[in-house]
């Protein structure tokens, strides 16, 4: 959501205006940790994790979020504009609402129609396919029942870590499942019996 990038922007400025209006008061110390500490965190982020996921910057924002907090308390109590502080404070607290709301929105549009992993499960399961079994998508092998590699981890290393070992598993195409068909890894020794036959 481009859109979003407005409120973040408007949030690193809050959080600015935070640290500057508490820098000559008792709470210098506490606002230049936490302002440190977020810098701390999202540079550690941004040059050691080799992946993308952005949760991992969540102690930062929470971390601003104080010095937002600072700002939002000064403009409403200390600034001498302070009628424009409230109206200003009082805009970012509703946009803050109105644009998560918009978010889970589309969160929730997105797994429910484009993210299907239920309905592949089910479709999964409607075919015969039952634990032991490997897929290579996480999520469809998580409401499946079944294992799935992580963290880069290939199927072949996966299988070979199982008791069966490597030897022990065989794929099977399923077409009709998913929207371009499904590989599924069962134990060498089975095989897919749908239910009620």
């Amino acid at each position: 959501m481009p859109g979003e990038l407005l409120w973040w922007v408007a949030f690193l400025a809050l959080a600015g205006l935070g640290l500057w209006a508490t820098w000559r008061t008792a709470a210098q110390a506490s606002s230049v940790f936490a302002a440190a500490t977020a810098v701390w965190v999202v540079a550690l982020y941004s040059l050691l994790v080799p992946f993308g996921a952005p949760r991992y910057i969540t102690p930062s924002l929470a971390l601003a979020s104080i010095l937002a907090a600072d700002a939002v308390a000064w403009l409403v109590t200390k600034a001498s504009w302070r009628r424009m502080g409230v109206v200003l404070a009082c805009a970012f607290i509703l946009s803050e609402i109105v644009t998560q709301r918009l978010v889970l929105q589309q969160e929730a549009r997105q797994q429910t129609h484009s993210r299907g992993f239920e309905h592949v499960a089910a479709e999964l399961q409607a075919a015969g396919v039952r634990p032991p079994c490997a897929l290579t998508s996480t999520p469809e092998s998580y409401y499946a029942g079944c294992m799935a590699p992580w963290d880069g981890e290939t199927m072949p290393e996966l299988l070979a870590r199982t008791p069966q070992g490597l030897k022990g598993w065989r794929p099977v195409y399923l077409p009709k499942v998913g929207a371009v068909g499904t590989i599924v890894y069962i134990p060498a020794g089975s095989h897919l019996t749908p239910p009620g036959r």
